[in-house]
């Protein structure tokens, strides 16, 4: 299971949202999530991080897959072609990019690895 799966995991299973900070408590609705009393510091702004967690973990979670499909489709788009004899990029006869026709791999898939930081 990946990081993200993991995530998901704990978010779906987390108390139904959403949450909402008050005087020492995150609740949703009657339900208490977290209660913070002395010693322990509790200020306003951990428990809004908290209750926001909530929303902004599910909602971020459906724009990191959003983008992976988006770029699943872009690379998709750029896939290597097999060599052809006929002279594209700087490689006659070589691999090329068949969106690109330039040598592979593209500058748009190395883009996209090198942010990724995925090694070709």
């Amino acid at each position: 299971m990946n990081r993200l799966n993991e995530i998901e995991a704990r978010a779906n299973a987390a108390t139904e949202g959403p949450w909402a900070a008050s005087s020492g408590y995150v609740e949703s609705g009657t339900a208490t999530i977290v209660e913070c009393s002395d010693p322990l510091p509790f200020d306003q702004v951990n428990a809004e991080f908290i209750a926001h967690a909530r929303t902004d973990v599910p909602w971020l979670l459906e724009k990191v897959k959003l983008r992976d499909k988006a770029l699943e489709a872009v690379l998709e788009m750029h896939e290597l072609a097999q060599p052809i004899t006929a002279a594209y990029g700087t490689q006659e006869g070589g691999d090329y990019c068949r969106t690109c026709v330039e040598d592979w791999p593209c500058p748009t898939v190395e883009t996209i690895h090198q942010h990724l930081g995925d090694d070709l």
